[in-house]
């Protein structure tokens, strides 16, 4: 006789039913778990990526400010070198330009030898092949009250000297509303003008600029020897000489205006003097590379607490699955 209690079989039916219950439970728990594990990888993976990025491009900000520091500090060393060189060859002695013409129009570095150099000549000048270099700013020594408001031009002038050929003689700087007003040298009995001046080699002209001014070919914006003087000339160029190759300028300090005011010549200060001097470049230099140094300091700062945010969320993440397995 059987009671109405469960039998054997009942029970076994049950813890088998339970257990398969359980197992299902630890299966599913197990696999949200590893999905929970696998979003907080690639989370953390994703903060660490941009924790990285950011200090990288500040980083390189400041290696670029870095550069730019050190660049002007080669720039102070090229510029006080320069001011040494001009002052070393204007202090040396006046030379006739005869002694001076033979290495300027060589094939060697004569006019480098020879550029800044003060040299004396005697010439007619041709005022009718006069050309306006502009518009210049006035010399820094030029008293205000006569440089105006509206800038001025260089007047350059071709000049025959003894042997024939033609130089390119800077006179001096005159005002925008003179510029069309003649303005001759004293001259001697055979009609010649003796000045003194400073021997040049030109300007670097601009790539995004053209040389002239206007097309009349009298007004340009940069000097250029040798386009100038084939300009001037260009009605006749067989009367420039042996000197079309290398053509000369010259730069006239003396005489000082012996008859007025204009052209008012260059001061033989304004080869040694300018805009950037070397302490401005060392100024230049400690601010970029004092902003470097703040980049790099703010860097740290910033990110720093990124970093250790980083850290506590995989620290977290491992804690939390440990605990559940």
């Amino acid at each position: 006789h059987h009671s109405n209690g469960a039998g054997p079989g009942t029970v076994s039916r049950h813890a088998m039913f339970s257990a398969r219950l359980h197992s299902q439970a630890r299966l599913i728990a197990s696999r949200l778990r590893m999905r929970k594990l696998r979003f907080s990888t690639k989370a953390a993976a994703k903060v660490k990526v941009t924790s990285y990025l950011g200090p990288t491009v500040f980083l390189s900000l400041a290696g670029l400010s870095t550069l730019f520091g050190y660049w002007q500090v080669e720039r102070r060393k090229w510029k006080i070198g320069l001011i040494e060189s001009r002052t070393k060859q204007l202090a040396m002695e006046t030379l006739p330009l005869d002694e001076v013409l033979m290495e300027w129009r060589g094939e060697g570095s004569g006019d480098k030898k020879y550029e800044f150099r003060k040299v004396t000549v005697e010439g007619r000048l041709d005022y009718s092949r006069e050309m306006l270099l502009g518009p210049r700013s006035p010399p820094e020594h030029l008293d205000p009250k006569y440089a105006g408001l509206r800038g001025g031009f260089y007047v350059i002038t071709p000049m025959k000297i003894e042997d024939g050929s033609y130089i390119l003689v800077n006179r001096g700087w005159v005002r925008a509303d003179k510029s069309n007003v003649p303005h001759t040298e004293v001259q001697n009995e055979e009609g010649k003008a003796v000045v003194t001046g400073v021997l040049r080699d030109g300007e670097t002209k601009s790539m995004f600029l053209p040389t002239k001014a206007d097309n009349t070919g009298k007004k340009w914006l940069y000097v250029v020897p040798e386009e100038m003087i084939l300009e001037a000339f260009k009605d006749s160029p067989g009367e420039i000489g042996i000197d079309n190759k290398k053509p000369l300028l010259l730069d006239v300090l003396e005489p000082t205006n012996p008859g007025g005011l204009w052209p008012f010549r260059r001061d033989e200060k304004a080869y040694v003097n300018f805009h950037t001097t070397p302490e401005i470049h060392l100024t230049y230099a400690a601010t970029w590379f004092t902003l470097a140094a703040a980049i790099v300091g703010g860097t740290f700062l910033r990110f720093r607490a990124s970093a250790e945010g980083t850290d506590s969320i995989t620290c977290d993440s491992t804690v939390n699955e440990t605990r559940n397995s």
